[in-house]
C-alpha cells in the first residue's frame, strides 16, 4: 500500500541523512580550533608550503584521511551552534573553502584549493572579517 511504501521511504531517507560522526573527529584539535578554522584563522587556512616549514599533507593530513575513509558514505554532524555562533543563522548548514592564493610550493594557481565563481563577502562579515564597506 502507498502509505507503507511512503513510511518506509521516509524512514530510510531520515536514516541516510542522520549524522553519525561528530565534526570534531575530523580535526581532533578541539572546538576552539574548529571555530577558528571555519573563520579562516588557523595555520591550516594560511599555511603555504615554500621552505619545508609547513607540509600541508602532514599538518592537515587527517582531513584527507577522513575524506578517503569515510566521506562518501558518512554524514558528519554540523558543528554545534553553541560555539559556531557565526553560522547559527545559516539554514543551509553548508560551507565552502575559499582560498585566494596557491598554497603548494612553486604553484601559482589556486585552482587546486577551491572552485568558487563568486563570493559575496559582504554577506558574512563576522566570518571573513571584512566590513560591508570593504574595510577590515
Amino acid at each position: 500500500n502507498a502509505a507503507t511504501i511512503q513510511a518506509t521511504l521516509t524512514n530510510k531517507c531520515q536514516a541516510a541523512t542522520e549524522a553519525t560522526v561528530a565534526f570534531g573527529e575530523i580535526t581532533y584539535k578541539g572546538r576552539q580550533f574548529d571555530k577558528a578554522f571555519f573563520d579562516g584563522e588557523t595555520s591550516w587556512n594560511e599555511q603555504v608550503e615554500n621552505d619545508g616549514k609547513y607540509v600541508l599533507t602532514q599538518d592537515a593530513g587527517r582531513v584527507k584521511s577522513v575524506h578517503d575513509a569515510a566521506a562518501a558514505t558518512t554524514v558528519f554532524e554540523w558543528p554545534g551552534s553553541d560555539y559556531m555562533t557565526n553560522f547559527k543563522d545559516c539554514a543551509a548548514n553548508a560551507v565552502t573553502c575559499c582560498y585566494v592564493g596557491a598554497r603548494l610550493n612553486g604553484d601559482t594557481d589556486p585552482d587546486d584549493n577551491s572552485d568558487v565563481c563568486v563570493v559575496e563577502l559582504y554577506a558574512a562579515p563576522k566570518t571573513n572579517h571584512i566590513q560591508a564597506n570593504g574595510g577590515a
